[in-house]
């Protein structure tokens, strides 16, 4: 068995138009299962994505297996919340197919590493409450709930909890 070649891509403004309806099709099976937390329309993921990526392009990235795309994140390192400068998770998406081999945990790593790379103390995400496979990545790597808003659960990585703060 040959070994896989995994590579993670920050997308340029091109690249992403090109991918686009790829990444419209692998957010929606991504979703499967879990589609209260999900846009459904194709023209409203679409435009999802759009905010997604003009939000913080250096922080949308693709990870690809063997040159096919496999999941994306996106993140931008400039978020508001609760009168807190962060860095935001906004999606973290792996194919079905892809599952279970460790490409969503390299992709987060990847992702908290571009926020830390931004000077982000505060890192958060919101993540669904009967996501159980999203969260048991999520407190791997650090992160622990904090809130909960209707279907969502705020979580914050461990590191960011004891009042440190974010330079402007």
């Amino acid at each position: 068995m040959s070994e896989e070649k995994v590579e993670i891509i920050t997308l340029n403004k091109e690249q992403f138009k090109r991918l686009r309806e790829d990444l419209i099709e692998l957010y929606k099976e991504g979703y499967q299962g879990l589609e209260q937390y999900a846009y459904r329309a194709g023209w409203m993921v679409k435009r999802y994505l759009n905010w997604l990526y003009k939000g913080d392009p250096s922080g949308f990235f693709i990870i690809n297996v063997n040159g096919e795309l496999a999941g994306f994140a996106a993140s931008h390192s400039h978020w508001l919340w609760a009168g807190k400068l962060g860095g935001e998770i906004h999606e973290i998406v792996i194919a079905p197919e892809y599952r279970r081999r460790g490409l969503g945990t390299k992709l987060l790593k990847h992702t908290i590493k571009y926020l830390r790379s931004k000077g982000r103390k505060h890192i958060r995400l919101w993540v669904g409450r009967e996501n159980k496979i999203a969260k048991k990545l999520y407190r791997k790597l650090g992160f622990r709930p904090v809130a909960v808003y209707d279907v969502w659960e705020r979580w914050v990585l461990e590191d960011s909890l004891p009042g440190s703060t974010d330079e402007q």
